[in-house]
């Protein structure tokens, strides 16, 4: 007999499932995957992060992708209202710039007159500055690691005086940056991604 206090259990909720801390990380994501295991197969619409991002009802959903609920990964989706965060909780610095240019000011405005364009995820691309680039495997997200490898792997001693290599959000590109471009933008890069196990 059940006490007046006592709740009989949800049979529905698989056991083991749903611990944690409620409204944790881990305790959500738990939820959806209960949810989408439920769920199965049921086709819903993929939006995409970067429209998930301009936080826009004015989504355009003709001919857009449908997959099932099962495959809808949570890091696909923006948390609603917050300011730049997406890829698991990583804050993604001057995210307000996706798919913008970024425009510099004083004298780095005369060196770089057309600015630093920014991804629709909110990435800086230094690509039209970069002075070399290279493919790594197993980067750390460790500056003086990742540039040492970097160096060795385009036959460089050390780091070009007034160069910085610059993480690319992929997680194993190394673009060789002007270093006062590259500290005049501030931005999140592969680096951050890396160290929290998001990339590559």
């Amino acid at each position: 007999m059940i006490q007046q206090n006592e709740r009989e259990p949800n049979k529905n909720v698989p056991t083991g499932i749903l611990k944690g801390t409620p409204y944790s990380k881990d305790f959500l994501i738990q939820k959806m995957t209960t949810a989408k295991t439920a769920l199965g197969k049921t086709k819903v619409p993929v939006f995409y992060r970067e429209k998930l991002a301009t936080n826009s009802t004015d989504i355009n959903t003709f001919g857009m992708e449908m997959k099932p609920l099962s495959e809808v990964s949570p890091q696909m989706f923006s948390v609603k209202g917050s300011k730049g965060i997406g890829y698991d909780g990583v804050r993604i610095i001057n995210k307000k710039y996706a798919g913008q240019t970024y425009n510099l000011s004083g004298d780095l405005a005369k060196k770089y007159p057309n600015g630093v364009k920014f991804t629709n995820d909110g990435f800086p691309d230094f690509s039209p500055y970069s002075k070399a680039k290279v493919k790594i495997d197993g980067l750390k997200g460790n500056t003086s690691s990742d540039f040492t490898a970097a160096n060795k792997a385009m036959g460089l001693k050390s780091t070009p005086s007034g160069y910085t290599w610059h993480h690319v959000e992929d997680g194993r590109t190394l673009m060789l940056v002007p270093t006062d471009l590259h500290q005049a933008v501030r931005h999140t890069g592969g680096a951050a991604l890396i160290r929290k196990g998001l990339a590559p």
